[in-house]
């Protein structure tokens, strides 16, 4: 992909608007697994909503920080979402846990919207930008700026495009957090937010038009001609614009990616617009635009849960705490690592031997893709409804190993997914499962009978990648796929 265009780093100031605050019918349809619950949390459970739950803390800070546009209230929003969520986790029936929490995160935000309300503070508006507001965001000077020069060369700062995109409307802001930085589906973001999905993906289309107007007014938009002197754009297929949204975000089946595919490469001002949503992703994923949690923000929740579960264990043990219940985050850790289930499994040379046969017979019985794509958007939620969890899949054409595509197959009795990758003329297959929280899984190179392994570890899943490629340049994928994952 060519190199992002500069962006103009326009001067931000918020509008004031309605000082409503939202309605409690806008608040999160949180399913009945979500509600509060009075029964306290056993071992297991603590030690499941740590595994679920937690390490979904930047994702939640991200979204409180970007909802809220303070982070002093973030931090007290998420503090309070992850209270609930411990005490809500013993109904909770499994599903997404970043959604499930994401709907405590968005009711917590509300309630603080609501009583800022109440207490006479002015809220921004939520309707859409104005015309004239976005030219004036777009033209306005920024005094920090001692020449144009120095202004084109700053406007990349990931500063920029976190305060344009505090600046949007909040339904539009909340919509695209959901889907570009947290990567929920559109059916997630539509039971989250109680809202149709053609309201989400419509949502997001006006969201990414309306900050590509800021980022970006030296392009125009489809069938809008250029400011100042110029060409005039060809209007992209009114048609196709939600086609091409959902092939951008992988929401289409593996025909209709084909068939959008195929008419980005026939028609021109299509073509245009889906390469300009492609820079605006490539902006919005750039390091420092999504927020992470503050140092501490973690430690002070463990601190809260052991306090939510201290008395009930106290009871429970005739006054006799558990050593980890306060002893914050090292103590959920070690506690954590303390219940490990072996699970039955075969021997490395079986293990081995079922992987290289796998990846041979992928080879020879033409069956090497279910879905066959570059596109990681399209194949990681082909995957979806097939496997309980979903795998990784990084672009890493530019390393090299261009992605082909995916498929499920069977290992070990199980059904997991392999992905596809090239090497010149060379195939990779990477197996993925999940394995045991804590469980220990060394990363080393191999080769037997002309391929070589790589097996790794990364978070709670177990990955294989198998070639007929050299061991070093297996090992090299192996490093640029966990560093993208």
């Amino acid at each position: 992909m060519s190199a992002r265009k500069p962006f103009f780093r326009p001067h931000l100031a918020f509008t004031s608007g309605s000082t409503r605050a939202p309605s409690p019918a806008s608040k999160s349809p949180i399913p009945a697994s979500a509600a509060p619950t009075e029964r306290s949390l056993t071992d297991e459970e603590a030690r499941r909503f740590r595994e679920l739950i937690l390490p979904h803390l930047d994702g939640a800070y991200n979204l409180a920080r970007y909802l809220a546009r303070d982070g002093v209230a973030a931090e007290d929003i998420v503090q309070d979402a992850f209270l609930r969520a411990f005490r809500a986790f013993p109904s909770f029936r499994g599903g997404a846990p970043k959604a499930w929490l994401f709907a405590i995160v968005r009711n917590c935000f509300r309630d603080w919207v609501g009583a800022r309300s109440s207490s006479g503070r002015i809220l921004v508006g939520e309707g859409a930008l104005s015309q004239a507001d976005t030219l004036a965001l777009a033209n306005a000077s920024d005094p920090d700026q001692a020449s144009p020069e120095e202004a084109l060369s700053r406007t990349r700062e990931a500063r920029t495009v976190r305060a344009v995109i505090e600046n949007l409307p909040e339904p539009f802001r909340e919509t695209l957090i959901l889907r570009e930085m947290e990567e929920l589906p559109y059916k997630e973001i539509a039971t989250l937010t109680g809202a149709p999905i053609g309201t989400v993906m419509s949502r997001l289309a006006r969201a990414r038009q309306m900050l590509c107007d800021v980022l970006m007014p030296d392009e125009a938009s489809a069938g809008v001609a250029k400011r100042g002197e110029g060409p005039v754009m060809t209007a992209a297929c009114p048609d196709r614009a939600m086609l091409l949204h959902g092939l951008l975000d992988g929401e289409l089946d593996a025909a209709n990616a084909v068939t959008a595919e195929t008419h980005l490469k026939t028609c021109e001002a299509c073509n245009a617009e889906f390469l300009r949503q492609q820079r605006l992703r490539d902006a919005i994923a750039a390091p420092g635009v999504a927020w992470r949690a503050p140092a501490g923000l973690g430690a002070r929740i463990e601190q809260s849960l052991a306090k939510a579960v201290a008395p009930v264990r106290r009871r429970r043990l005739s006054g006799r705490a558990p050593a980890w219940a306060g002893t914050g985050a090292l103590g959920a850790i070690a506690a954590s690592l303390a219940v490990l289930v072996v699970m039955p499994s075969l021997n490395d040379s079986q293990m081995e031997n079922q992987l290289i046969g796998s990846h041979v017979r992928s080879l020879l019985a033409n069956h090497l893709t279910d879905v066959e794509t570059s596109n990681k958007h399209v194949v990681k939620p082909w995957f979806n409804g097939k496997i309980d969890f979903a795998p990784p899949v990084p672009d890493l054409a530019d390393q090299g190993f261009p992605l082909a595509g995916g498929r499920l197959d069977y290992v070990s009795g199980k059904v997991v997914p392999a992905l596809v990758y090239h090497r010149r003329l060379h195939t990779i297959n990477v197996f993925i499962w999940p394995i045991k929280s804590g469980a220990i899984v060394p990363t080393r190179t191999l080769r037997r009978d002309g391929y070589s392994l790589v097996e790794w570890k990364r978070g709670d899943l177990e990955f294989w990648a198998v070639s007929d490629i050299d061991a070093v340049e297996l090992r090299q994928f192996q490093q640029d796929f966990a560093q993208r994952s």
